[in-house]
């Protein structure tokens, strides 16, 4: 399957980066290049030029007003790639799945025990029953997914929970700082208060001083 997917794809690489097609853009002369791939060679080489010679077999072009990005997508090849992609990604899946002790023999079953796929010889042989409990891989699938689940929905409680003490403290943090202002704005109008009944009483105790000093003058005038 692998080769397969591998000879297919020697065919669906770019002529110019040698890597597979990406936005593949197709010239007059049928032959595809990455859109990406063009625009530069466009712009290194044939900058304003009306027409381009194909990178491969060398015929001419006119390319439209909109220059590369005018150009046809070549939406066969698109297709194709995109389903080799997926192909390509269920086999490594499968790759993944095949035990490595036993001839590539698929696993089926989870050990519980040791907490890891296993293939049918494995169970026979080393996860073997009562020392090693293992379930069906779809069982495990469904039971550990309702876990997944349940964990989640615990978590989110507790992010709830942390947000609303968050909330809470910040308002606590809030209302102090309301409370540390009122109070530091009540000293200073307390000072200022007090402040002015000092100077009050200071110029009051200054012009008694002075009519006494006044009228001791006018009695020994």
């Amino acid at each position: 399957m692998t080769t397969t997917l591998e000879k297919i794809g020697q065919h669906l690489q770019c002529g110019i980066c040698r890597d597979r097609y990406k936005e593949p853009k197709t010239l007059d002369c049928l032959h595809s290049f990455c859109k990406k791939c063009l625009e530069n060679y466009y712009t290194i080489r044939y900058k304003d030029a009306l027409k381009v010679p194909c990178p491969v077999c060398r015929q001419e072009m006119v390319l439209p007003d909109t220059h590369i990005q005018g150009l046809k997508t070549n939406f066969h090849l698109t297709s194709i790639i995109q389903e080799i992609s997926e192909q390509e990604k269920l086999a490594r899946s499968e790759e993944k799945n095949k035990c490595q002790k036993h001839q590539g023999e698929m696993k089926r079953f989870y050990c519980e025990t040791c907490q890891e796929l296993i293939c049918s010889s494995c169970a026979v042989l080393d996860h073997c029953k009562p020392r090693h409990h293992y379930i069906d891989i779809g069982e495990a699938s469904l039971k550990y997914k309702h876990s997944l689940i349940d964990m989640i929905s615990d978590f989110s409680k507790e992010i709830k929970g942390l947000e609303q003490s968050l909330a809470a403290s910040s308002q606590a943090q809030e209302e102090s700082a309301r409370n540390v202002t009122k109070t530091v704005k009540a000293v200073q109008d307390k000072a200022a208060k007090m402040r002015a009944e000092i100077t009050s009483q200071e110029n009051k105790l200054i012009d008694n001083i002075q009519q006494i000093q006044q009228d001791g003058k006018q009695m020994y005038a």
